[in-house]
């Protein structure tokens, strides 16, 4: 097979430490001819109605996605990138080739349907990382987010997938944090996120970020660290002085803040995936045959949570409250619905219930319900009016 070549040319011109035209050329030729090979395969051959079904097993027996990806098309990738500025054409038309193989897959061979989009991401990330202006950049990195978007609704608990959105988030820290923390608590985490996220908690000003959404930032590097855990109370108290009135100026904009900071903060209580955390711990499946049983958490026997937890909690019930006492502010109802759904969830296990609720403030989760029962309900006809429309 060409992919045989593939491999040993990439090793032979990795060692080269100049290209001419010609050389490009050839390169683009070959990888080229690989992709039309994988195609021939993979659409006109598996796909074809009377394939046998030994053949279409073959894909996934033989591991040929992946196999396309590394050998097919990251492998030129990196040997072009490598001599940017002098290659930079080949590059463009490179990606445009394997873009138009990867759509061609998503509609044609819908079996691998999160390979090809988790694929189309990182070829338009690539693109991006070639553009010189904004505006362009800007454009190939929202095609990136939309496709590992969709790849991670396809296949949520692979963690590497929420580290690419994390990368494509900055410098906005909000969207980083949440992505990070979900790329190390889903089941399959990407550990390498947890030095990326080192990254985000570099005590850096960043031109445009509020000084409360750095205070926030700053808690989850204290409880993700367990250092500096002696300046807590001091974030917690800047969180706790300005969150509100920052809330009141962005308006409309909290709506997707206020998500991105919840899931932050139900992530920061399950100890950002870490085995030995208590409430991760309270609610793991027990086997039936176990031979133990699970210590109630207020079990006067229990020892007490570590400090780190103890952080987070403070930093979940305090936000809570924030969000609660604004009574009537609809920009506060998308933290809100996520913080509930973790309450909802933890009814069902009362032991990792006894860890939260005692803490959270019921009484002003009813003011704030009971406020928004009594707002004036949507327009029907408008509603209907448009519904027809």
């Amino acid at each position: 097979m060409l992919e045989d070549g593939c491999i040993q040319e990439h090793l032979k011109q990795e060692k080269l430490a100049k290209y001419n035209n010609d050389q490009y050329q050839t390169l683009l030729d070959l990888y080229t001819a690989l992709l039309h090979e994988y195609e021939d395969f993979l659409y006109f051959a598996t796909q074809h109605l009377s394939a046998t079904p030994a053949t279409r097993r073959l894909p996934k027996e033989y591991n040929l996605p992946a196999r396309l990806w590394s050998h097919g098309i990251q492998g030129l990738l990196t040997i072009l990138y490598s001599r940017s500025p002098a290659s930079l054409d080949y590059v463009v038309v490179f990606i445009q080739t394997a873009y138009s193989t990867m759509t061609l897959f998503l509609e044609t061979v819908p079996t691998f349907e999160d390979t090809w989009t988790e694929c189309l991401g990182d070829l338009a990330r690539y693109r991006m990382a070639i553009e010189d202006s904004f505006t362009d950049k800007e454009i190939w990195a929202q095609v990136a987010r939309q496709w590992y978007l969709k790849s991670a609704n396809l296949s949520p608990k692979i963690g590497r997938l929420y580290h690419h959105l994390a990368i494509l988030a900055h410098p906005d820290p909000l969207p980083q944090l949440l992505y990070y923390g979900k790329s190390l608590a889903v089941p399959i985490p990407f550990t390498a996120a947890r030095e990326s996220i080192m990254t985000l908690f570099e005590p850096t000003p960043v031109a445009g970020i509020s000084a409360v959404i750095t205070a926030v930032v700053r808690s989850h590097a204290i409880i993700f660290t367990g250092q500096s855990l002696d300046t807590f109370d001091e974030t917690l108290g800047e969180i706790k002085n300005n969150l509100d009135g920052y809330i009141a100026l962005i308006t409309k904009k909290y709506s997707e803040q206020g998500y991105c900071l919840a899931i932050s903060n139900c992530i920061a209580l399950l100890g950002y995936g870490a085995e030995d955390n208590p409430l991760a711990l309270l609610l793991r499946p027990q086997s039936a045959d176990a031979d133990t049983i699970m210590p109630d958490a207020d079990s006067a026997s229990s020892p007490a949570p570590p400090p780190t937890f103890t952080a987070a909690l403070r930093l979940f019930i305090q936000t809570t409250k924030i969000h609660l006492l604004r009574i009537g502010d609809t920009n506060t109802l998308s933290f809100l619905h996520v913080t509930l759904v973790l309450i909802h969830c933890l009814a069902e296990q009362p032991a990792a219930a006894s860890l939260i609720y005692p803490h959270f403030p019921w009484t002003s989760l009813v003011r704030f319900l009971n406020a928004l029962a009594v707002l004036p309900p949507p327009n029907r006809a408008a509603i209907d009016r448009k519904s027809v429309v």
